[in-house]
């Protein structure tokens, strides 16, 4: 049996659909250490699992994408970001490595710092992404702004095109990581798009046809999503009428969108609609103006998602998985990272509504979430699939093959 260690993203949403998996690997008689944020710690032990913090110049690390008053200049703001925590997280996952001394290593694939060391280490790695990745592939638009698949050479030179200065962020900038690569004696980055395509195994926590179809690099493999929640998350009271249920959540790190609520406080009236929101990175106090509306930091999606008429979100794609695997339609409100990447599929799938975070109003917000309910026929086939995948078997099946290659 193997000493496994677990080197976790601090944002909730990447580290939850994981867990079942570690949990599985317990049961099977390997040794599994995770490291993750503090605020999860007591989640991960009452799920059974031996956890323990990441340093904390890992985990307060700041990310303040959303200041940008562009798309651009927020995914520079990330990427930077990305790149400078990398030189942090080697620093860290050394010093647990030296400490543990694992068999192998199980890394968050946004851990860019953390899978360049092990690879430079020649250390058994396996990484998974709860997040869309950008695989660039004949006829799949250029990742980031969230444009359709284009229509012959004419759509896909207005999608290169409009998506230019967005390539040029993902071009630039890369001198810090590079530097850190060349130190460990890895070779520079000339495109970082396509860096998640060179990690040894990458567990891909999402799946066709959600997911564009695409010829898939060797090393990843669609799992499928996982709705996996802590178990004693509240259960919220809601009310038994006819009012259909909408949920809105604000997304589990901060991105200053306080605004999406407030319009759907205003947009969905409480005589038509029971409106339940988990303000997560955000304080519920800070919504005290709408009394009649359930408003908590947290609570148990799955229970909410059950009864839902309609989720209201910015696009994490581990929430908006998870209403499409209870056939719940979407209004997605997109403001950065991936979360446009995840509006364009919710569009392509039709399963929802996308509305621009700029044009955001509550008589907007309202006439979209009508369309997006009236899309319910449609999400059967889809939630089927995600039912169906069993994420969480495929990926120990494609654990235990990677162990029996390695």
């Amino acid at each position: 049996m193997l000493k496994i260690l677990v080197y976790a993203e601090v944002n909730r949403s990447q580290l939850y659909p994981v867990v079942p998996l570690l949990q599985e690997l317990q049961k099977a008689g390997h040794h599994v250490t995770l490291r993750c944020s503090r605020s999860s710690l007591r989640e991960m032990w009452e799920a059974g699992l031996e956890a323990s913090a990441v340093s904390d110049y890992v985990e307060f690390a700041q990310l303040n994408d959303w200041r940008g008053s562009t798309y651009e200049q927020s995914l520079r703001a990330l990427l930077d970001f990305l790149f400078e925590r990398a030189a942090l997280e080697v620093r860290d996952l050394s010093a647990c490595c030296q400490y543990e001394k694992p068999d192998l290593l199980l890394v968050s694939a946004t851990y860019l710092g953390s899978c360049a060391w092990a690879m430079s280490r020649h250390l058994p790695l396996m990484t998974w992404a709860c997040d869309l990745l950008p695989f660039p592939a004949s006829g799949i638009p250029p990742f980031g702004p969230g444009f359709p698949c284009s229509q012959g050479a004419l759509g896909a030179l207005k999608n290169w095109g409009r998506t230019n200065n967005a390539q040029k962020c993902f071009e630039q900038g890369l001198d810090p990581f590079n530097a850190l690569l060349t130190r460990m004696r890895l070779a520079p980055v000339r495109d970082f798009q396509g860096w998640f395509s060179t990690l040894p195994a990458l567990l891909y926590y999402t799946a066709e046809p959600f997911e564009y179809s695409r010829p898939w690099p060797q090393n990843v493999s669609l799992v499928g999503p996982n709705i996996w929640e802590p178990e004693d998350l509240p259960q919220l009271q809601l009310e038994d009428d006819s009012r259909p249920i909408v949920l809105v959540s604000l997304g589990s790190s901060y991105q200053e969108n306080e605004n999406l609520l407030r319009c759907a406080a205003q947009g969905l009236p409480s005589d038509s609609y029971q409106v339940v929101a988990t303000t997560c990175s955000h304080a519920p106090q800070d919504f005290k103006e709408f009394p009649n509306l359930q408003i908590v930091r947290f609570a148990s999606h799955n229970q909410i998602l059950e009864r839902a008429a309609c989720l209201i979100c910015s696009g994490g794609l581990n929430l908006v998985q998870k209403a499409l695997y209870h056939a719940v339609p979407i209004c997605v409100v997109p403001q950065l990272r991936s979360q446009l990447e995840v509006g364009q599929r919710v569009v392509n799938s039709d399963v929802g509504q996308v509305v621009e975070f700029k044009k955001l109003s509550p008589s907007i917000l309202s006439g979209a979430v009508s369309k997006a309910i009236g899309k319910k026929a449609k999400l059967a086939p889809l939630s089927q699939i995600f039912r169906e995948m069993d994420s969480t078997q495929r990926a120990l099946s494609i654990f235990t093959h990677f162990l029996s290659e390695s």
